[in-house]
């Protein structure tokens, strides 16, 4: 079976050892009673790596697939998307009255955010969590994620390069006096580029503007990389160092020059969301119901959010990547 498939084959699942209710969690069988097991099932969503054994059963199993609790569990996981829709709704008119109140106000990008995030939650419960299989199939992949020995390597290794990153221009700017020197230096400084100082396309990437812009392309980063490293492996490093690249000599060529610059790897970023998203398309069994369109959902939710909030947006890079990932998404696709 292989490492892209695995995901959906309960037998993959732990054994259970004797015949009472147990708990499968942190990594061991816990012995519960049937009120215990039920109060954890009680608090379980799809993204909990919770397992439930009955007693007659050899084999743990994800609390939607065990038939007592499967009334529990959808009712439970209607209740939170019910709560977390009306709270995002609530924002969304929120600020969308006051933008209408004070049209000179920054309310109205803040609310079509929200807007967008609400319907992204409705359509996603209505479409995959309302049922039992689609709840089944996101709750098997997210133990797959967490349980699988290549999934862990890829949280790790994105970790780590992640950290190496923000040291390094840490290092560089303590070393060179501020950000500026350090940009000069090494950064993807148009001119230079121009000048055949073609290396920086390959560097400069991987400089940042603040520490805001460092950690929101590392949490899309790690979410980004650790999937698609799980799914299809280590090539995809080479193809998130080519996202870099080419994102940032787009942006060069076409995005406008508003500045003389270029940094951050979120065009790296958005080309493994393209592989992600065109492989899901592709094979659409190499995901759970409807992660494929979740996914194609926030990817543009970002894309919109970051053009929204700031018009200086790299957005031509982040759409190149996005093509660039794509088409590397229907090769992993058509070979898992």
């Amino acid at each position: 079976m292989s490492e892209t498939s695995e995901w959906r084959d309960v037998n993959t699942l732990p054994p259970k050892i004797g015949h009472e209710w147990s708990i499968f969690k942190s990594g061991r069988q816990v012995n519960a009673t049937r009120d215990e097991v039920t109060s954890e099932v009680s608090k379980w969503l799809p993204a909990n790596p919770l397992l439930v054994g009955e007693p007659e059963s050899s084999k743990f199993l994800p609390p939607i697939l065990v038939p007592q609790f499967e009334d529990l569990v959808l009712r439970t996981i209607r209740n939170n998307f019910r709560n977390l829709a009306v709270a995002f709704a609530a924002c969304a008119i929120a600020f969308l009255g006051v933008s209408l109140l004070r049209p000179s106000s920054k309310a109205l990008p803040f609310g079509l955010i929200m807007t967008m995030l609400t319907t992204t939650l409705v359509v996603d419960y209505l479409f995959a969590l309302r049922h039992r299989a689609g709840v089944a199939e996101r709750a098997l992949f997210f133990y797959w994620l967490k349980a699988s020995s290549r999934a862990r390597r890829g949280i790790r290794l994105w970790a780590l390069i992640s950290l190496a990153v923000g040291l390094l221009q840490w290092g560089l700017q303590s070393s060179l006096g501020g950000i500026d020197p350090v940009f000069r230096e090494y950064g993807v400084m148009y001119s230079a580029v121009e000048n055949g100082e073609y290396w920086r396309l390959l560097a400069g990437p991987y400089l940042h503007y603040s520490l805001v812009h460092y950690f929101n392309n590392v949490a899309l980063l790690l979410f980004a990389g650790s999937l698609t490293y799980a799914l299809f492996g280590g090539s995809t490093l080479a193809v998130f160092a080519l996202g870099n690249t080419v994102s940032a000599l787009a942006q060069m060529a076409l995005g406008g020059r508003v500045f003389d610059n270029y940094a951050g790897v979120s065009g790296g970023v958005y080309t493994l969301l393209g592989v992600f998203i065109a492989a899901g398309l592709v094979n659409r069994r190499l995901l759970p119901k409807g992660f494929w369109w979740l996914s194609v959902n926030l990817t543009l939710l970002g894309v919109l959010s970051s053009e929204i909030l700031s018009p200086n947006a790299a957005t031509v890079s982040h759409l190149c990547g996005l093509l660039l990932g794509c088409l590397a998404g229907i090769y992993y696709g058509n070979r898992s």
